[in-house]
């Protein structure tokens, strides 16, 4: 019998979570799952929603987190192991919630990573958002998730009239939301303005805690 590691791993190892394999989606968070919901604030409600615990094997490792599949069938997912940016398990890939199947003017939020929709959503529920953000009702959320996916992202986002961007407050956020703007004049809109004290959406929903 094979036996497992189960213990928390650091990604300083550097595994290559392309050979993630006996991926395990279970719908409902156990009580860790909801501690790490907590620990960044995020809404248990709109988090399972979107989202999963999942299990998986990598390299004889055991792992354990909060995902959601992206449109390769890879898994993007967060734990508490090293470090807070979320990770790709398998195959990387964007990730496209769909919410304006059947509309006209149809309108999509443009996130890097799983944690900042996660982020946008629990301030959204909670009336946390500023009165000058403007979405509208209805909306698509597309999340990066890797930098490699920026051809993919802006081929996908050509059937929106309505563009949003919550990038994070870096170089990378910056120049993703100014070559999106300058391909969309007139339908696109930076938000990182709204979050400007921080680096990204979720550090500002961090502030927030104790408000949700």
């Amino acid at each position: 019998m094979q036996i497992i590691d189960s213990k928390p791993i650091g990604f300083k190892n550097k595994l290559l979570l392309e050979h993630a394999v006996h991926i395990r989606e279970q719908i409902g968070f156990s009580e860790t799952d909801k501690n790490l919901l907590r620990n960044h604030n995020f809404d248990e409600i709109i988090a399972a929603q979107y989202c999963s615990s999942v299990d998986f094997e990598c390299l004889h490792h055991y792992i354990h987190g909060i995902g959601i599949r992206n449109i390769h069938n890879g898994l993007e997912f967060f734990n508490d192991d090293d470090g807070k940016q979320p990770k790709t398990a398998g195959a990387p890939g964007l990730v496209i919630v769909v919410n304006t199947l059947r509309c006209e003017n149809r309108s999509c939020l443009l996130f890097e990573n799983l944690m900042d929709m996660l982020a946008f959503l629990t301030l959204q529920k909670h009336h946390l958002l500023s009165k000058r953000i403007k979405i509208p009702p209805k909306c698509d959320y597309i999340i990066l998730n890797k930098v490699t996916n920026w051809q993919y992202l802006f081929s996908r986002i050509e059937e929106y009239c309505n563009i949003c961007c919550f990038f994070s407050n870096t170089d990378y956020g910056e120049v993703l939301a100014k070559t999106v703007i300058d391909l969309h004049k007139g339908h696109s809109w930076d938000y990182s303005g709204f979050y400007s004290r921080c680096k990204t959406i979720a550090d500002y929903l961090q502030l927030r805690k104790g408000r949700i």
